[in-house]
């Protein structure tokens, strides 16, 4: 569940990358552009997505699946907290293909394994201390992927590429806040909302969280609708200026 938001985004936007950065390939300039581009739409996507389920997972896997699913709430929350990571991560293969980087994909999916397999067992160890190892390992990996893995991998992936991993954050930030923000606000209302039906509280919070996001990221949101076009015509023709 909490992965499906990334591949819906993340599918078509592999393609994407791959195809309008090799076709840029002469044009540096060009390519940065795109570049920060697509983190630019990934944020405004997935931001909000990531943040929503964090606050509202209880309710999310209730409705999905009954009370039987309650205690899966949290773990859906928690796995929510690395979701833009990994998409972060995920969108720094095609990068790399795209420039030839074979190797240094190959060197940098290894350090991912690794830095993964050691969070799942500090994860799993800390979780038992607490009577919940499968949460703790929801924890190792939620922690390794936004906190420890992300920033690292992608400053690699556009280093080694050639771009600048500081334009690509300046680019998150708009989207960052306006989702925090947000999630703050739904946070809020569902603790003092009096309501038990998920289904009842999902029609009231996820509404109100589209609404606060829309006003705090309507630049991002403006931007999205305006060169969406635009970065899909990157893919099939000569490159654009987006």
């Amino acid at each position: 569940i909490m992965i499906k938001p990334v591949y819906v985004v993340i599918t078509p936007l592999v393609a994407l990358v791959l195809t309008s950065l090799s076709r840029a390939a002469n044009q540096p300039e060009t390519r940065e552009q795109l570049v920060v581009a697509y983190y630019r739409l990934l944020a405004v996507l997935l931001m909000p997505a990531a943040v929503g389920l964090v606050v509202t997972g209880n309710d999310v896997m209730q409705l999905l699946g009954g009370d039987a699913w309650k205690d899966a709430g949290p773990l859906l929350s928690v796995l929510a907290i690395g979701m833009f990571g990994q998409a972060m991560i995920i969108v720094g293969v095609p990068i790399l293909a795209a420039a030839n980087r074979g190797g240094r994909l190959l060197a940098a999916a290894g350090a991912v394994a690794v830095v993964l397999c050691a969070s799942y067992l500090v994860g799993s160890y800390f979780g038992e201390q607490r009577g919940e190892p499968v949460l703790g390992v929801a924890w190792g990996y939620a922690v390794a992927v936004l906190m420890v893995i992300a920033v690292p991998y992608t400053w690699f992936c556009l280093k080694s590429a050639g771009y600048s991993l500081g334009n690509v954050l300046s680019a998150l930030v708009r989207p960052a806040l306006a989702a925090v923000t947000m999630g703050f606000t739904v946070w809020l209302t569902g603790n003092w909302l009096p309501i038990a039906s998920p289904l009842a509280r999902l029609a009231v919070l996820m509404p109100l969280g589209a609404i606060v996001y829309a006003v705090l990221a309507w630049k991002e949101l403006v931007w999205l609708v305006a060169h969406t076009q635009q970065l899909l015509a990157a893919r099939f023709a000569e490159p654009v200026n987006p």
